[in-house]
């Protein structure tokens, strides 16, 4: 055994919940181009922005349209939003 099949129920949904969320993550946002069998842009093709980061781009748009000023704490801001695309993705997940 493994151990997987000692932990708890809810953990073990978590973890599933954090693994479909990691993978939809890396889907393409905008999939134009062709896609392979199992949905992923081809080798061949650029994959554009996965949803991860169209997610990402999607809050710093937000915390910037609400009077975000980047001088000293631009970083943070980079580390919310990133945050806040994975949360989303988790959510989606569910």
């Amino acid at each position: 055994m493994n151990g997987e099949h000692t932990k708890p129920v809810e953990s073990r949904t978590e973890d599933l919940v954090n693994k479909a969320a990691q993978d939809n993550g890396l889907w393409p946002a905008y999939p134009n181009q062709p896609l392979d069998g199992s949905g992923m842009p081809c080798a061949e093709h650029a994959p554009g922005l996965t949803k991860r980061e169209r997610f990402a781009m999607a809050a710093m748009q937000g915390i910037f349209a609400h009077g975000y000023t980047m001088p000293n704490e631009g970083h943070e801001a980079a580390k919310y939003a990133v945050q806040a695309a994975d949360l989303l993705l988790k959510e989606l997940a569910k």
